[in-house]
């Protein structure tokens, strides 16, 4: 089959064959430690997704007072263009810690967005997911 998995386009439109089994969300989950004496806030906790790779750098922080955590979210790949019918790639799933602390300035109350991004250097991927968690963290004075 010489169309099978193909960059030509006279093979046609693209498309999935056989479809790929749905894709699994990703699952973030983090619980902040508060330290009232020096307004730091400590989180920890895991990104997972069931059928794609999350890779470290694929995490990000907002600290919501402005500053952030940042390991790039993966930028989406240049991806040359597919025709034709594609055989789904296999599911890889993934599990990655998170540990992060960050000392703010004053007192008050922060909201912290916690994103991950799965699948994001692959081309063409059926399983690529992105989430974001998001908590209040209430520094005291």
């Amino acid at each position: 089959m010489p169309c099978r998995n193909s960059l030509d386009p006279s093979c046609g439109e693209f498309h999935w064959d056989p479809a790929p089994s749905p894709n699994a969300p990703i699952l973030i989950e983090v619980t902040p430690t508060i330290n009232p004496e020096s307004g730091s806030v400590a989180l920890t906790g895991f990104a997972r997704d069931d059928d794609a790779r999350i890779s470290e750098y694929c995490l990000a922080i907002s600290w919501g007072d402005g500053s952030r955590d940042d390991g790039g979210l993966c930028p989406i790949p240049h991806c040359q263009a597919a025709y034709g019918p594609w055989d789904p790639p296999p599911t890889r799933p993934s599990q990655v810690p998170i540990a992060a602390e960050h000392t703010y300035k004053g007192p008050g109350d922060y909201e912290i967005r916690v994103t991950a991004r799965s699948d994001s250097l692959a081309c063409r991927s059926p399983y690529a997911s992105e989430a974001t968690q998001t908590l209040v963290v209430r520094v005291p004075s």
